[in-house]
């Protein structure tokens, strides 16, 4: 996901249309935490380097 190539550790926030990083933090709970204030909907992603198997979701309930 070339959206994600500058954020090498940690977590980010992704708009539901997946076209912004919304916020980017060192762990889900701080990108949870700072994401409260926005009204879009938003996908969590681990920063890295392979996203292929991973499953973001904006419920906490299903983490």
């Amino acid at each position: 996901m070339s959206l994600l190539k500058q954020y090498k550790s940690g977590w980010v926030a992704i708009s539901a249309d997946f076209s912004k990083v919304v916020i980017s933090g060192k762990s889900l709970k701080e990108v949870m935490e700072k994401v409260k204030g926005i009204k879009e909907k938003v996908y969590y992603f681990p920063a890295g380097e392979a996203y292929g198997d991973f499953v973001g979701t904006n419920q906490l309930s299903a983490l």
